[in-house]
């Protein structure tokens, strides 16, 4: 019995020993899953923290994207309306065009009967020759009014000149 028991002690110290060192082998191997289990909290909040990161850039760059959208639109609309001025302010230039060519037609009918009376004394002759002074008053006030709208001609067609070549530039 002795021997019983020597040998149950003996195998109660070996386990005690055993389960000393098991026990540290499982503190070791508990306080290492613990550290685990922190080290994976943190990599799990870093994680999410990079993915909030990486969310907001992604609204950022959204954001960007529909700014330059919305900028790229307002180009668009901008370039639309400078084509419709272009085309108005062109037809504006034709419709100068065309006032200057008659203004230069009527211009040179009026250098014509300008050429034809072109002598004073010729001039003097028509007013003269009227049947009364009324009638002679009026002819005189005729050829001034051609002078004068000679004259005037002149300077709408230089005026209508400077107006094209603005509308060009």
């Amino acid at each position: 019995m002795r021997r019983l028991l020597s040998g149950l002690m003996l195998v109660m110290a070996v386990s005690g020993i055993l389960n000393g060192q098991e026990k540290e082998e499982l503190e070791r191997q508990k306080h290492r899953a613990m550290e685990e289990i922190q080290l994976a909290r943190e990599l799990m909040e870093r994680t999410a923290e990079k993915r909030s990161s990486s969310l907001q850039q992604l609204r950022i760059l959204q954001l960007g994207i529909n700014s330059r959208s919305a900028l790229i639109s307002t180009l668009e609309q901008e370039v639309a309306l400078l084509d419709g001025e272009i085309g108005s302010v062109q037809d504006r230039i034709s419709e100068l065009t065309r006032e200057n060519e008659r203004n230069r037609e009527e211009y040179k009918r009026m250098v014509y009967f300008a050429y034809r009376n072109h002598t004073s004394y010729e001039k003097l002759m028509y007013i003269l020759a009227g049947e009364s002074i009324s009638q002679s008053y009026q002819r005189y006030k005729y050829l001034k009014y051609l002078s004068d709208y000679r004259v005037r001609k002149t300077e709408e067609i230089q005026e209508l000149l400077e107006q094209l070549d603005q509308k060009k530039e």
